[in-house]
């Protein structure tokens, strides 16, 4: 097991980084968070100053946009989080978990069963409800972490020791949405909770991984993946386990003394009939012209207003991206989200954005560069007032000849119209 970190330890080179650092994101620098934080950033790029202040600064904009601070008091009231903590099998979501679990040296520990997911799940939920899920257990796992570090005396900091079950996991696991929904966590991991694994321990891992391993191994720097130890399926990892773990932070299943044990995720039928409302999606077909692009436009009149979408089309790429203007007669967008590409026939595309200020935001899905194609679009958008409890959302035919004006909410009014060849 790697040693947890120590100021005392670091060499002197390492201090004056750190200190370094430190002096690059005075500005930025989340209060409470003790000086030995900095360590995550600084090894997660190879102890680059420059980087990684760019990293944490980036990360600490990102928290300020998405609400991160409220998001353990604010998710557990989304209509999904009930069913999604209750079934989701990790022990760090879990709300019926006794206490937290401990290594033997006594650091934060987590274990998850990643082959008894329903490889439907990516498919049922909405990409940023589940993205929204992984961050609020991510957030659990910083508490947790900084309670220890607080307990050890507060200059010594080690990342979570995990277990990976994949007993049960399939092909399906590199099919369909459930890549791209790991894609995602891996990518909201890596630039938002660097160095947050100390070292994860893979059971039971089946013949077929090597075939799974070939296309999720490139989700993972060289780094990450030498904190993985593999474990064939049909070898005691109970034993293995043991040289981490104490008994009475195991549940039985793992030769553990808990009277505990991981969700047993339900079966795709049941989990289907228990999906909130708000998840069933009502998809309107619609079509983006040869050479030509669409405009959907949202007026918002409350900072802090959660914007969402999806979308998808039928059979090509489409380029999209997302503007700002403080009047719907700017003369010049702002681009929150530059137009670019995206493989929208492969996979459903997810996006949301935080409204750091009033005025009219356009989302945009541009063909221009295709003058052989016309592209089949399906798209869902939600504005959500911090305001207010209910959520306003459109489903909008964007058919060539559409032009739709939806109803609007204190503080967002939504119109849909069609862009012109270029």
């Amino acid at each position: 097991m790697p040693v947890p970190w120590c100021l005392e330890n670091l060499s002197e080179t390492e201090a004056e980084k750190l200190k370094a650092w430190r002096e690059k994101v005075k500005d930025y620098l989340i209060p409470g968070q003790p000086e030995i934080i900095g360590l995550r950033w600084l090894r997660a790029r190879a102890w680059d100053v420059e980087q990684s202040s760019a990293l944490y600064i980036n990360h600490v904009k990102w928290r300020r946009r998405m609400r991160i601070d409220e998001i353990l008091d604010e998710y557990p009231k989304s209509p999904y989080f009930k069913i999604l903590a209750e079934n989701y099998p990790s022990s760090h979501t879990d709300p019926k978990l006794p206490h937290m679990l401990r290594t033997r040296d006594g650091y934060h520990f987590v274990i998850e069963r990643l082959g008894s997911i329903s490889p439907d799940l990516a498919g049922l939920f909405p990409l940023e409800e589940l993205v929204r899920f992984h961050v609020w257990g991510n957030e659990i796992a910083n508490k947790q972490r900084l309670e220890i570090m607080k307990e050890m005396g507060g200059d010594t900091f080690a990342p979570t020791f995990a277990i990976e079950d994949l007993h049960g996991v399939s092909l399906s696991l590199i099919k369909g949405p459930t890549l791209g929904v790991l894609k995602e966590f891996t990518r909201v991991d890596s630039e938002n909770y660097p160095e947050g694994l100390r070292k994860v321990l893979i059971i039971n891992v089946p013949g077929i991984f090597s075939m799974i391993w070939k296309v999720v191994q490139y989700f993972f720097d060289a780094r990450q993946k030498a904190k993985f130890e593999f474990i064939s399926a049909g070898t005691d990892h109970n034993e293995i386990i043991a040289k981490y773990v104490n008994p009475e932070n195991l549940p039985p299943s793992y030769g553990g003394t808990m009277d505990w044990d991981l969700p047993k995720p339900i079966l795709t039928k049941e989990l289907k009939d228990s999906i909130p409302e708000p998840a069933k999606k009502k998809w309107e077909k619609a079509h983006v012209g040869r050479g030509a692009s669409h405009e959907h436009e949202i007026d918002i009149s409350e900072i802090g207003t959660t914007l969402e979408w999806e979308f998808r089309t039928e059979s090509y790429d489409v380029g999209f991206g997302l503007k700002y203007k403080e009047a719907p007669d700017s003369p010049k967008p702002e681009h929150l989200v530059p137009s670019e590409r995206v493989e929208s026939h492969k996979s459903t595309v997810h996006g949301l954005w935080v409204a750091e200020k009033t005025g009219q935001y356009v989302l945009s899905w541009d063909n221009t560069y295709s003058w052989t194609h016309g592209k089949d679009l399906k798209f869902l958008v939600k504005a959500t007032s911090p305001s207010v409890s209910d959520s306003t959302s459109t489903e909008t035919d964007t058919s060539a000849s559409a032009s739709v004006s939806a109803s609007s909410s204190p503080a967002v009014g939504k119109r849909s119209r069609k862009g012109k060849k270029k």
